[in-house]
């Protein structure tokens, strides 16, 4: 769009669609062939092809991204509270024993020589995402020693990726691919 004086020639390369007089003022509404802006159809179809060609081959990479984040937090998660509930007993804290049960899609720190029987005000507890699957286990750390009561191995899988956590008797931690 412009607005030229009346007075003045128009060019003669201007195509013209719409043209307003005003006393001597024209207000011309058009497309000028050498103001021409903007894209062609071709332009735009192949730009929508390469962002849906890059967006169907970054797809797979993306899920198996998340399926390995949701299994490397929850074996961080698990390891981090295995070896919290050990220092805590080591510890004294709170004057007792501390351990970690796994039951579905929850991770729970607690105080007590059993799990059914402890001290729930202490309970820290964690949510696993519900993708990933863990066996139930509980661990309980002797006071002052910090061995465990029983050595499990925990097993971590969401499809075909598995990571293997393991507690010793002398109650080293170990994790595994």
């Amino acid at each position: 769009m412009k607005i030229v004086n009346s007075s003045r020639q128009l060019s003669s390369k201007s195509n013209l669609l719409l043209v307003f007089r005003i006393r001597n003022w024209k207000l011309e509404i058009g497309n000028s062939l050498q103001s021409r802006a903007g894209f062609t159809l071709i332009e735009l179809l192949l730009t929508v092809s390469i962002i849906i060609t890059v967006s169907l081959v970054a797809t797979p990479f993306y899920a198996r991204f998340f399926n390995q984040n949701a299994i490397d937090n929850t074996a961080d998660q698990i390891v981090h509270s295995l070896r919290k509930a050990q220092l805590y007993s080591m510890m004294g804290k709170q004057n007792g024993p501390w351990g970690v049960d796994y039951r579905p899609s929850t991770i729970t720190l607690f105080q007590g020589v059993a799990f059914n029987s402890r001290n729930q005000v202490l309970d820290e507890k964690y949510t696993v995402n519900s993708a990933v699957t863990v066996n139930n286990f509980t661990v309980i750390f002797n006071k002052v020693t910090g061995l465990p009561s029983s050595t499990p191995t925990i097993s971590i899988i969401q499809g075909t990726i598995n990571k293997t956590i393991s507690v010793t008797s002398q109650g080293v931690i170990n994790r595994t691919n």
